[in-house]
């Protein structure tokens, strides 16, 4: 089970089943905690969030037991860090929010339905980010999604760079990533998801290539099918959403 990190990132998080284990955010190693032990997280100072422990591993076994979004594959997951979590006595999915590769915060979904437990857990009095798909969202196709949830980020990550809002607010701190890419604003397909699409796209101010992804079943980004997803990118009418924002060019 000890693996050894060999990045070499000093960036761990303490293992639910045994307390003296840490596991290396970057590569996924398992390895002997070094100094005093602690049943507490073990969190650097540099981390502006204490992160939940790890219940155990995350196997692809275990994602398809738990998945509660059908489309998001597990080496999607695994990718982007997902692990299992018991919070306040309840299963949880966590989706780690990270820059350079430690974690700056999180979200996590409850694992089935339960009426006494919050669907979803963010930390308390911690700064809001916004989750990326890298840190300098670059992709090969030079484009860049615009989603509300990291499960709609990630899904969209297959097609170009993504970024999760947590919600449906932008206060256009990416901006600067965003020059010379095409920006694809995709949130969900609701009533408040189509409203504020506009008001993203104005604070993604000064873009010219900027589009609206719109699906005729009124789905939300992760729950619409790969092939689907390369349909729309490629369809006339995906064109025809594209807006030109004529303020700094």
């Amino acid at each position: 089970m000890i693996t050894g990190c060999t990045c070499g990132t000093e960036s761990y998080h303490s293992f639910w089943e045994d307390k003296t284990l840490m596991r290396c955010w970057k590569c996924g190693a398992i390895e002997k905690m070094r100094g005093i032990i602690s049943t507490e997280p073990v969190i650097k100072e540099y981390l502006p969030v204490a992160m939940p422990s790890q219940y155990c591993l995350l196997t692809r076994r275990l994602w398809k037991q738990i998945n509660p979004w059908p489309l998001l594959e597990f080496y999607e997951a695994k990718k982007f860090g997902f692990y299992p979590a018991m919070i306040n006595n309840a299963f949880y999915i966590v989706m780690p929010i990270l820059r350079k590769d430690k974690p700056v915060s999180y979200t996590a979904r409850l694992v089935g339905e339960r009426q006494d437990r919050p669907k979803h857990v963010i930390p308390k009095r911690s700064k809001k980010e916004y989750w990326l798909s890298n840190d300098e969202l670059r992709s090969k196709e030079g484009r860049i999604f615009i989603s509300e949830s990291i499960p709609d980020a990630a899904h969209l990550s297959q097609l170009g760079a993504s970024v999760a809002l947590l919600g449906i607010y932008y206060d256009g701190s990416l901006n600067h990533l965003f020059k010379g890419k095409d920006i694809v604003v995709a949130l969900d397909s609701d009533g408040p998801g189509i409203a504020n699409s506009w008001h993203v796209s104005i604070a993604c101010n000064g873009y010219r290539n900027l589009h609206f992804l719109r699906d005729s079943d009124d789905r939300d980004p992760k729950n619409i099918p790969l092939s689907e997803l390369k349909k729309i990118l490629k369809g006339k009418e995906f064109e025809k959403e594209s807006v030109a924002i004529h303020v700094r060019v």
